[in-house]
């Protein structure tokens, strides 16, 4: 019994019976505005009232789920990884259910990173059957991008969630002075290799702004994931070789993000698409070489 509930015998107010009934509950619960100081200490009051506001409380709290910074164990862990390992394993699934839209960072494999979500992992089984938005976080607690940053060209996993109608999949930095055009081609093929694996059912991919990609790395992605719709407006540029360091700094400069000319490498750098047909374009992603593509 609530403190406002009526003793017994007392008939119930208006106001009384319009907050016992769901819908009503429901739809109060679902206006109160999210952006405001305070809005989880509220949602966690409305919690409290009894078992009706209780459970539109909850699926309000666990829809989604976005970036955190709060340490766990050694240091940075995003949200939707911290709220499930502090949770009673028993208990995982059940709040999994809840969850709409969410946030993870990549796992960069140059800093041996564990997936959780993997055969094996801590979090592995859970399912996440009513997601539907995945944003990939591309920085650590430091603001530094997890791949592709100090000259380092190792690779990425996307984590191993189990997502079966996931429609869409974002990249962001969460940093405004760090964008996604600072990822190197590596980083970006070993997303695209994952993505039909692990994600099959989306339908949009956002890189989040602009990308240095391997030559035809977008038409084999779209081989490779027929369900992808749009990756034609995809804002990519294909590299025709490795750049160096300085190089690389040169091209995201205000005026540098067209490649240099080979007889400017001065490191005698090699030519990526050496030993690609003389035939193929590889400016715009419509190279003729099929061995290549597959």
């Amino acid at each position: 019994m609530t403190p406002d509930a009526p003793s017994l015998g007392q008939s119930m107010t208006a106001a009384q019976r319009a907050l016992s009934i769901p819908e009503i509950v429901g739809i109060v619960i679902s206006h109160m505005p999210r952006c405001c100081p305070g809005w989880a200490q509220d949602l966690l009051s409305c919690a409290l009232v009894n078992k009706l506001w209780l459970d539109d409380s909850i699926k309000l709290m666990w829809k989604s789920i976005h970036q955190d910074h709060a340490s766990i164990e050694h240091g940075f862990n995003t949200a939707l990884e911290r709220r499930f390992l502090d949770l009673d394993p028993n208990r995982r699934q059940h709040y999994a259910d809840f969850v709409t839209c969410a946030m993870v960072t990549l796992i960069d494999t140059g800093r041996d990173d564990e997936d959780p979500w993997e055969k094996g992992g801590k979090l592995d089984g859970l399912t996440f059957s009513k997601m539907t938005v995945l944003h990939i976080m591309m920085i650590d607690a430091n603001g530094n991008l997890q791949a592709g940053a100090d000259g380092r060209d190792e690779e990425v996993l996307l984590p191993s969630l189990n997502c079966p109608n996931l429609y869409c999949m974002s990249f962001a930095s969460g940093d405004p002075d760090v964008v996604t055009n600072f990822m190197s081609a590596d980083v970006w093929e070993s997303i695209f290799w994952d993505l039909p694996t692990k994600f099959p059912s989306i339908e949009y991919l956002d890189l989040g702004g602009y990308a240095h990609v391997f030559p035809n790395a977008v038409r084999r992605l779209e081989m490779r994931h027929p369900n992808l719709d749009g990756l034609e407006d995809l804002d990519v540029h294909e590299i025709s070789r490795f750049h160096t360091k300085s190089e690389v700094e040169g091209m995201h400069s205000a005026h540098g993000t067209d490649d240099m000319d080979a007889d400017e490498d001065e490191d005698g750098l090699n030519i990526f698409n050496e030993g690609m047909g003389e035939d193929d374009d590889v400016d715009n992603g419509e190279g003729d070489d099929p061995d290549y593509v597959d």
